[in-house]
Order: C-alpha cells, then sequence, then structure tokens
C-alpha cells in the first residue's frame, strides 16, 4: 500500500471538510428555500382569495350601484344567490340574497354621513313587498341613534362600515 504522504492526506481532509460544509450550506439553502415557497404559496392564495380581494377593495368610498355591486360580490362569496331589484322604484331593497330558503332584503347605503331612520323604513316595507325573512341595512358609514331604536323595534339588522370586514369574512349574517 503506497504511502501518500502526511501533506498530502491533510489536503485531501481539508477538501474532505470543505465539501462537507458546502454540503451543509447547500443543505440550508434548501431548507430556507422550502419554508419561502411555503410562505408565499399561501401568500399567493391568500391573495388568490375571493374574499381577501374583497377586503382589499376600498369599499369605504363606494357610493351607489358600485356599493351594491360590491355587497353582491360578497353575498356570492358567502354562497347566497343574489338577485338585484330595478333601479327605480325598488320599494326600499337594493338586492335580495336567498341560501336555505331564507330571503333577505338588503338595502345598501354606500354613504359619507350617517344612516337614518328611512333606510330602515325602507327595509322594512321592502322585506314585505318582496315576501323576504329578514331585512337588513348595509352602510359602509354608521347609522344615527334614531335609525338604530326603529331597527331595534323592526327586528332589522344594521350593518355599518365596522362591520364590513366580519360580513366579508361570513361571521354576520
Amino acid at each position: 500500500m503506497a504511502c501518500i504522504g502526511w501533506h498530502r492526506c491533510h489536503e485531501l481532509l481539508r477538501e474532505a471538510d470543505a465539501a462537507v460544509d458546502r454540503a451543509k450550506s447547500l443543505l440550508q439553502l434548501r431548507r430556507e428555500y422550502d419554508d419561502h415557497k411555503i410562505h408565499t404559496d399561501k401568500l399567493r392564495k391568500l391573495f388568490n382569495d375571493r374574499k381577501t380581494r374583497l377586503l382589499l377593495i376600498d369599499w369605504r368610498s363606494l357610493r351607489g350601484i358600485p356599493f351594491e355591486l360590491f355587497l353582491r360580490d360578497v353575498f356570492e362569496v358567502l354562497e347566497f344567490a343574489t338577485e338585484p331589484t330595478k333601479a327605480s322604484g325598488d320599494q326600499g331593497v337594493d338586492l335580495i340574497a336567498t341560501r336555505s330558503s331564507q330571503r333577505i332584503a338588503f338595502q345598501a347605503k354606500g354613504y359619507e354621513a350617517s344612516v337614518g331612520t328611512a333606510a330602515v323604513q325602507e327595509a322594512f316595507a321592502g322585506m314585505a313587498f318582496y315576501k323576504c325573512h329578514r331585512c337588513v341595512v348595509i352602510t359602509n358609514s354608521k347609522f344615527t341613534s334614531g335609525a338604530q331604536e326603529l331597527a331595534a323595534a323592526t327586528g332589522c339588522i344594521l350593518i355599518d362600515g365596522t362591520m364590513i370586514p366580519d360580513l366579508i369574512a361570513g361571521k354576520i349574517i
């Protein structure tokens, strides 16, 4: 058996140690890559999720028909069948949503100012007109105390701007 010498043996050992260190570095990089890929996939899935996209919309500034269309999208994501009412003469209801044989009459108020009692009166009357089980007034603003009192007396549900994220998440209705 030939002797390769102490220096050559030491050199080969250093090369082997360096190869092991490179392999450890590559393994660590692979672990980091896998972790980042998992995180990126989760973010991509979250971004593509319809609920997340709805949360990203600037719904606070929507007025009129754009706010109604936004709410229609919200209820469709929540697996309601939706039907808009006609633009004029809608009897106080902008949208009817149905799920599990429950019909709900919605009055949408994309406002900057507070929503008053008239919206509750319209939604309540529209609920009877369209033969719905419940009525809801939704605003991206807030409600007056009079609207809150009337809603409590009529059973009308009020959803203000602070509650819209929970609505999108399916925690309300």
